[in-house]
């Protein structure tokens, strides 16, 4: 997971929106060979938020599942994912997963 500034906490893997507006949160998870995954993002705030799900359509490597999603957000939401269902595959060395949060300005 990389950190994009001061918004994001590593240890919690929080993004904590600043100010309010909309944001663009990019989301990549890795996943083994045949896996599903399912993931929710989740919000500290709002309840309504979105779910992911990949069937691994890799055969003999690793695979990934990446979403851009956009929320409406409040000044100190706190937004993070929850693992639903499958496993997370990969580590540091690997760096197959990553979680962005960016204010999103058309």
């Amino acid at each position: 997971i990389l950190d994009e500034g001061s918004a994001f906490d590593g240890a919690s893997g929080q993004y904590t929106c600043p100010v309010t507006g909309i944001y663009l949160f990019s989301i990549t998870v890795g996943l083994g060979a045949g896996d599903k995954l399912r993931l929710q993002v989740k919000s500290s705030v709002n309840s309504v938020v979105p779910e992911l799900t990949r069937l691994s359509a890799a055969h003999t490597a690793l695979d990934t599942i990446s979403r851009p999603v956009l929320l409406p957000c409040e000044a100190g939401e706190k937004i993070g994912l929850i693992l639903l269902n499958g496993k997370i595959t990969g580590d540091s060395t690997d760096m197959l997963s990553s979680f962005a949060g960016f204010q999103y300005n058309p």
